[in-house]
């Protein structure tokens, strides 16, 4: 007997899956985890939301043009993309004191660093990497993640003044746009 399942995706590509049987829910496959994902841990995601995007839209396995209908119908990101979002955004946030101070004291602008002060790019949004020890393991760590994350952005949307919501339009315009 096959289980009969309800998807619907949402704007930002949480996905929601639910089985009118049993009443299983997955959403969000991207939570607190995100920061920290290797090449096998994205790789393995990817493969479930192009799963989902199948039930979703009917497709079989091999049909070709998957990507496509990832980013043109359904409006999702790939799971890399995904994550450069949330770290994004959860920058913005800690930018505009909407974070909690452990993940904002993280997240210091070039322009309040004494040493980098006069520099050209302390006018650019521009937030200090620290340095880290384990290339494996630091570059992961919210600390860097997050600050290189946010300088990998264009300068338009780099600006901390505008709103959360312009922000994730932006973000994910650009986003888009990079495919």
């Amino acid at each position: 007997m096959f289980a009969v399942f309800h998807a619907t995706a949402t704007m930002f590509g949480e996905i929601k899956i639910h089985n009118r049987n049993s009443g299983f829910l997955i959403q969000n496959l991207l939570g607190p985890i995100s920061c920290a994902m290797g090449y096998t841990v994205t790789d393995k995601l990817q493969r479930v939301l192009n799963s989902a995007a199948r039930v979703i839209t009917g497709t079989q396995k091999f049909d070709r043009g998957l990507g496509q209908i990832l980013h043109d119908q359904l409006h999702w990101l790939d799971v890399p993309g995904r994550v450069l979002f949330k770290i994004a955004v959860t920058v913005h946030q800690c930018l505009n004191g909407r974070a909690p101070p452990y993940l904002s004291e993280n997240c210091i602008p070039v322009s309040s660093a004494d040493t980098r002060r006069h520099l050209r790019s302390a006018n650019r949004h521009l937030l200090v990497v620290p340095r880290f020890r384990f290339n494996t393991y630091g570059r992961r760590a919210f600390s860097a993640a997050g600050p290189m994350a946010w300088n990998s952005l264009p300068d338009f949307i780099r600006d901390p003044t505008i709103s959360t919501d312009c922000f994730r339009r932006l973000l994910k315009t650009n986003l888009f746009a990079r495919y």
